[in-house]
C-alpha cells in the first residue's frame, strides 16, 4: 500500500470516529466516513492481490492496472469522509438526547438516551405519517402484483426478465416507474415491522396497520427472492437495524440474535447470487437454486460480498481510465428532480450516459468527476447538505419520519458507488427535504405547546390570591 493510500484510509477513518463520537456508530456521519474507509480498504487490497475479479467471478468491476489511478482515487475518497465529522458539527451526546442513545447502546451506563429513541421508534409505528405510508405501500404493491406476468413470477427461464418492465408485464412509463420505485418503497415497512411495539405494548394484537405493513414486507421480500436481487440482504439488514434501535441492554440473548440476524443476511446475499449464475427465475425456481448452492463456498462468499458492498473506489479508479465528453443536458439533467419520463432524460439516458464496460456503468462519483467543475461541487455540497440533515434529524430531532428513512440514505449511499448520479440523487436529495419539513413542524408544534403550557401556568398564577 502507497503511504498516499495509508494516510487516505487513515483520515477515514479518524472522521468515523470522530463522528461516532459525537453521535453513535450507526449514524448516517460516522457510517458516510466509514464506508470511504472501506472502499479505499477493498480497492487497495485488489490492486496488492494483483487479481481480475471478473475471471475469478467475484465482480464484473475491471481491476487490473489501477495502481496509476488509487492515489488520486485515495484523495477523492478522503474529501468525502470529511463529510462525516462536517455533519456532525454542533452536535454532542450531553447536549443532544439522542446522541446519547449510541453511548447506551455501546454499553455506556446511561440510558436515558436509549429509552427517548425507543420511545421516539414507538411513536413512528403509531404515527398517521406511518398509517398513510402503510396505505400508500400496500397499494403500490397490489398495483405491482395486479400488473406483472403472474406466469413469469412463478418460473421463467429468460435470464433476468423478470426484473425487466419491458418483459415483465409493468411496460409503459407507469409500469417502469412502480417498477423500479416498488423494492426502495418497501424498506420502511422493514423498520416499521422492526420496532412494532417499541413504545412498551410489545404484545398488541395485530391491527390493520400492521397487517398492512406484514404485506408489504412478504410481498417486497418474495419478489426480491423471485428476481434474486441483493435487496434481500437490504431487508434484512433495516429489520436488523429496527431491533437494534429498540433492543434493552446486552447479554447472551442479544449476542445470539445479532448472530443470527448477521447469519441470515450473509445468508440472503449468497442465495442472491447463486440464483443470478441460474438461467431461470421465479419463486419455483428457489427449491433448484437452494439445492445447487455450494455451501463450502464461504470464502468466496465472503470475498464478493466484501468487493460488491464496497466496490466505489473500483468503480472510481476505473472511471478515471475514462474521459467521457458528458453532454451539457446530460448533466444539467442529472441533477433534475422531475421524473425521467417528464424531464426527457429516458430519452437522452441511451444516447449520452457512458459505461465502464457492457456490466458496469458509470458511477455517481465518476459522473461528478468527469461533469463541469461547479457540479462537482454542487454534488459534494448535496451529499454534505443531506448527510447533515439526516444526522441532526435522528439525533438532535429524533424525528419519526426522519428515522423512518433512514434505509433508504443507507441505499442511496451504497448506489451512488456503481449506479449513475440520476438513479439516487433525486431519491437522496428528497429524503433530506422530508425530514427537513417535518423537523420544522415537529420543532413548531413543540414551541406551540410550550408557549400554550406557559400561557396556562401565567394564568393560573394570576389567579391565585395575593
Amino acid at each position: 500500500m502507497t503511504v498516499s493510500g495509508l494516510l487516505a484510509i487513515s483520515l477515514a477513518l479518524l472522521c468515523a470516529a470522530e463522528a461516532w463520537r459525537r453521535t453513535a456508530w450507526f449514524s448516517p456521519a460516522t457510517l458516510w466516513s466509514l464506508w470511504a474507509a472501506m472502499n479505499l480498504v477493498v480497492l487497495y487490497g485488489v490492486i496488492a492481490a494483483g487479481v481480475h475479479l471478473p475471471l475469478l467471478q467475484l465482480s464484473p468491476m475491471p481491476s487490473l492496472h489501477l495502481a496509476e489511478q488509487a492515489s488520486e482515487t485515495a484523495l477523492f475518497f478522503a474529501l468525502m469522509a470529511l463529510i462525516g465529522p462536517l455533519s456532525t458539527l454542533g452536535l454532542s451526546r450531553r447536549k443532544d438526547g439522542g446522541a446519547s442513545s449510541g453511548e447506551a447502546s455501546s454499553g455506556g451506563a446511561s440510558s436515558g438516551g436509549t429509552e427517548a429513541l425507543r420511545a421516539a421508534l414507538g411513536r413512528l409505528y403509531d404515527s398517521p405519517a406511518a398509517g398513510a405510508y402503510a396505505v400508500f405501500a400496500a397499494l403500490a404493491a397490489g398495483l405491482h402484483f395486479a400488473l406483472i406476468d403472474k406466469q413469469a413470477l412463478v418460473l421463467n427461464t429468460e435470464y433476468l426478465s423478470l426484473a425487466d418492465p419491458r418483459a415483465n408485464g409493468l411496460d409503459g412509463a407507469f409500469g417502469t416507474f412502480l417498477n423500479n420505485a416498488l423494492r426502495p418503497l418497501a424498506m420502511p415497512a422493514f423498520l416499521l415491522a422492526a420496532v412494532r411495539g417499541a413504545s412498551g405494548d410489545r404484545r398488541r394484537r395485530w391491527d390493520a396497520r400492521g397487517a398492512l405493513i406484514a404485506l408489504i414486507c412478504a410481498y417486497a421480500f418474495a419478489y426480491s427472492l423471485a428476481i434474486y436481487s441483493r435487496y434481500l440482504m437490504v431487508y434484512l439488514f433495516v429489520f436488523f437495524l429496527g431491533k437494534v434501535l429498540t433492543r434493552q441492554g446486552f447479554g447472551l440473548r442479544a449476542a445470539l440474535t445479532t448472530t443470527l440476524y448477521t447469519a441470515l443476511i450473509v445468508a440472503a446475499f449468497a442465495v442472491a447470487i447463486a440464483g443470478r449464475g441460474f438461467q431461470i427465475q421465479g419463486l419455483a425456481s428457489i427449491g433448484a437454486v437452494l439445492q445447487n448452492m455450494e455451501l463450502g463456498a464461504a470464502e468466496f462468499l465472503a470475498l464478493k460480498l466484501l468487493v460488491t458492498t464496497f466496490d466505489g473506489g473500483l468503480s472510481f479508479a476505473n472511471a478515471l481510465r475514462h474521459a467521457p465528453d458528458y453532454e451539457p443536458l446530460y448533466q444539467a439533467l442529472s441533477f433534475s428532480p422531475l421524473p425521467s419520463f417528464l424531464d426527457g432524460f429516458a430519452k437522452i439516458e441511451p444516447l449520452m450516459s457512458r459505461r465502464i464496460n457492457i456490466y458496469v456503468p458509470m458511477s455517481a462519483f465518476g459522473e461528478a468527476w468527469h461533469f463541469a467543475w461547479p457540479l462537482t461541487a454542487l454534488f459534494g455540497l448535496i451529499c454534505l447538505a443531506v448527510t447533515r440533515q439526516m444526522t441532526v434529524g435522528f439525533f438532535r430531532h429524533r424525528d419519526m419520519v426522519t428515522i423512518a428513512l433512514y434505509p433508504v440514505f443507507l441505499l442511496s449511499l451504497l448506489k451512488f458507488q456503481t449506479y449513475s448520479m440520476r438513479t439516487s440523487l433525486r431519491m437522496f436529495v428528497a429524503i433530506a427535504v422530508i425530514s427537513f419539513i417535518a423537523c420544522r413542524l415537529r420543532a413548531a408544534r413543540e414551541r406551540a405547546r410550550a408557549g400554550a403550557a406557559g400561557a396556562a401556568g401565567a394564568a393560573a398564577a394570576a389567579g391565585e390570591p395575593a
